[in-house]
């Protein structure tokens, strides 16, 4: 209905001291394949930006090509734990045991 708002799509972002955590990005099927996810992923890159960090890192098991689309590229989880050791995601990956099956993602900005 006109005039209406609505939630349909989100960025989340963990910052640490020197690079960040793109944490998700979701948008409502209603409204996918219009670059939403696109838009709201490089505003997350911006707001790192503001913020002086220069490294995004993610995790990803299953959208990996995705993330390669924005520049990212493969590197070894020990590297974002390293770079983030305080990220409440790699500390709750860590303490249900998931990091061991992640694939880590870095974004150089």
């Amino acid at each position: 209905e006109f005039g209406k708002k609505a939630i349909v799509g989100v960025a989340a972002i963990e910052l640490g001291d020197r690079a960040a955590l793109l944490r998700s990005v979701g948008v409502d099927p209603v409204f996918r394949r219009q670059g939403l996810g696109a838009t709201l992923t490089n505003t997350a890159f911006e707001g790192c930006r503001m913020a002086g960090r220069r490294i995004v890192y993610c995790f990803s098991t299953g959208a990996g090509s995705y993330w390669q689309r924005f520049g990212f590229r493969e590197v070894s989880v020990r590297e974002v734990i390293d770079a983030l050791p305080d990220s409440p995601q790699v500390n709750h990956f860590d303490r249900i045991g998931w990091l061991p099956t992640e694939i880590a993602w870095r974004k150089d900005l």
